[in-house]
Formats: C-alpha cells, structure tokens, sequence
C-alpha cells in the first residue's frame, strides 16, 4: 500500500510494489514468513526473473558480464 512502510531490506518501486533481490528462489518462503512475523500484510509476492534483454543491458551497460 502506498502509505505502508518499506519493510527492511526492501526498496519501493514506483509501481507501488516493494522489491528485494534474492538469490535463490529456495529463500522466498523464509521471507514471506519473515514478513509476516513482523507484522507485514502480504496480499501477492512474485519472483521476477530477469529476461535476455535484461541480461544483455546488464551486460553492456557495466561492461563485464556477471552470472549468478
């Protein structure tokens, strides 16, 4: 919501939504129930996977390449 708090660790888009980057799928549970212990109402989390043209931007714009 947009009056809500930015959880800790997290950062807020202009979307309205709030972002954390993971790096690993497996941590999503620990974090949703993180969240919830700490009182946070969570109504939708989704795992956004970054796309090839996200990679290649990456990429080119730091010019170094970085897997995880």
């Amino acid at each position: 919501a947009e009056n809500s708090p930015v959880p800790d660790g997290f950062t807020h888009g202009e979307d309205g939504w709030f972002y954390r980057e993971l790096q690993d799928e497996a941590e999503m549970p620990k974090l949703l129930h993180d969240l919830i212990a700490q009182g946070v109402s969570v109504y939708e989390a989704r795992l956004i996977q970054p796309t090839l043209r996200d990679v290649y931007d990456s990429c080119i714009g730091a010019g170094t390449l970085e897997i995880a």
